[in-house]
């Protein structure tokens, strides 16, 4: 049987006629002859269950059955699993159970109620209950007219609105700010040194920061994704391709874009694909590609039409992966709680990053991959999340949002290598002519680290001295922001050490807390 004569056939058989099994537009076969249908989908488990609707008029019934399998051969199974969701707003109202019930013709009061049970935000949903009934109406079937349908079509429904958490800087669901960011980068890079969290975690992180990709996407990446690019036995740069999303392509890993990652990061991901490869070497009768993230447990069989993915994670996995990694690393928010992150919120900062870094549309478009400008604007809507007055006071009032990468000791003495020479770390006033120690370093190899002692604040491997004069370093970091902003420099320039300026306050506040406790 054809395609069309496929679908014509689903459009008007009954029930008890249509066909246990369809084809989606995949290619793969889809069990309908159940209360619920598991769809297609490699990066998510969706179903669609009967339950949710409790349509009890076995023909009205047949005719939502008609719909969806039609659905299911012509749209992607997210697609279908949204609609299916979203139309349970127009099958819940009293106008549609009464009809139900009574075995007669679908109202357009259902709609109005459905309509009036939403808020102006959320009414986009109506489009998927107006489709369905519009079709059913085009198919003849007994329970939707064709006036009703007629009336529909001239309503106007407005789309899903986008961009409100970017242009109001919601603090748990917009861009992160520049703190955020870099007290994020700080953890990352401190959690590296110690290995406090997995490497999955540390990578699923970093690539949330550096390309701002979505759930799925993440999901659907493999080993191979990754590739080297070298001198002779030097590897200069890592290159991620990472498989584009929501292009219209009815089969995953369709199309790439490449991704260029820092050799840090880069160096993280390598390390995650040896980890795989050494935790679950390659057999030769390996039905499965290896993603990059790796499930559990197979999430589906050898003869399975999705064999091939039943190592991958699903875009949920991914998504508690990203909030648990984030969360272990300790990240306080603008608000003084555990930062709240999801895939979205990274994705906004990578666009609002790219901006104050002086990105233009087209090139902001890129970095999110989309195919035009028309979603980009919001993003030039935002000013500067950037504080733009800093002092003292301020400074010690953000200090809770510090932190504490730095270990305090009591004295030089009490110090972790407090005894070898060359461990002491200064602090240079050349304003006032001072040269003091503040703290010891504990790293015991080489550190390379040339913006002693600023840098050191946010490092780990930084014991500061419960005796050290961080004050004066302190001091010297808002002296030096303050005449930035004399000379008029730019906002980026100004705020450079703006985190370090909140690390130092939040040993401040640590040490005076300290000795609070100390002194009863």
């Amino acid at each position: 049987m054809s395609r069309a004569a496929n679908k014509r056939h689903l459009a008007h058989s009954s029930e008890a006629s249509l066909p246990s099994v369809v084809i989606d537009r995949r290619g793969m076969p889809v069990d309908i002859s159940g209360d619920r249908w598991s769809l297609n989908e490699p990066t998510a488990k969706l179903s669609l269950d009967w339950a949710l609707h409790e349509i009890t008029d076995k023909e009205l019934q047949a005719s939502f059955k008609r719909y969806f399998a039609w659905l299911v051969t012509t749209q992607s199974p997210m697609s279908v699993f949204n609609s299916f969701r979203f139309v349970a707003v127009f099958t819940r109202t009293s106008a549609f159970r009464e009809a139900d019930e009574k075995c007669v013709e679908i109202p357009y009061l259902a709609f109005s109620e459905a309509r009036a049970s939403l808020s102006k935000q959320q009414q986009w949903q109506l489009h998927y209950s107006r489709q369905l009934y519009r079709w059913c109406a085009a198919q003849g079937y007994s329970q939707f007219s064709t006036d009703v349908a007629d009336k529909l079509g001239d309503i106007v429904i407005g789309g899903n609105p986008k961009g409100q958490a970017v242009r109001s800087k919601d603090p748990t669901k917009g861009p992160l700010d520049a703190q955020e960011v870099a007290s994020l980068t700080s953890a990352l890079r401190s959690a590296r040194v110690n290995c406090s969290i997995p490497l999955e975690e540390q990578a699923i992180v970093w690539l949330a920061l550096t390309t701002g990709s979505n759930a799925g996407q993440y999901a659907s990446l493999r080993e191979e994704d990754l590739r080297e690019e070298t001198i002779g036995d030097q590897v200069v740069a890592y290159i991620l391709r990472v498989p584009r999303h929501k292009k219209g392509h009815v089969q995953h890993r369709a199309e790439f874009r490449e991704r260029r990652l820092t050799p840090f990061v880069g160096q993280v991901i390598a390390e995650l694909i040896a980890q795989n490869q050494t935790t679950h070497p390659a057999e030769k009768d390996d039905y499965a590609a290896r993603p990059l993230f790796r499930a559990k447990a197979p999430a589906f069989g050898h003869n399975h039409p999705l064999a091939e993915w039943a190592w991958h994670t699903t875009r949920g996995q991914i998504t508690n992966l990203l909030k648990l990694s984030v969360q272990h690393l300790g990240v306080l928010s603008r608000t003084g709680h555990p930062l709240a992150v999801s895939t979205r919120r990274f994705r906004y900062t990578l666009a609002t990053r790219a901006i104050d870094n002086g990105a233009s549309a087209y090139e902001v478009a890129e970095a999110l991959d989309h195919t035009d400008l028309q979603n980009v604007g919001v993003y030039f809507d935002v000013h500067s999340n950037i504080v733009e007055h800093l002092d003292q006071t301020m400074a010690l009032a953000l200090a809770p949002r510090a932190q504490a990468f730095a270990k305090l000791v009591q004295n030089e003495a009490s110090a972790i290598r407090g005894d070898v020479s060359g461990s002491r770390v200064y602090h240079g006033d050349r304003e006032r002519g001072l040269t003091e120690p503040v703290g010891t370093c504990g790293n015991h190899s080489f550190c390379n680290v040339s913006a002693a002692p600023l840098a050191c604040y946010t490092c780990p491997m930084f014991q500061p001295w419960m005796d050290g004069p961080h004050d004066l370093v302190l001091e010297s970091l808002l002296r030096r922001r303050e005449k930035s902003v004399e000379r008029g420099l730019n906002q980026k320039v100004i705020a450079m050490n703006d985190h370090v300026i909140i690390e130092v306050a939040g040993v401040i506040q640590r040490i005076a807390d300290k000795r609070a406790e100390q002194h009863g």
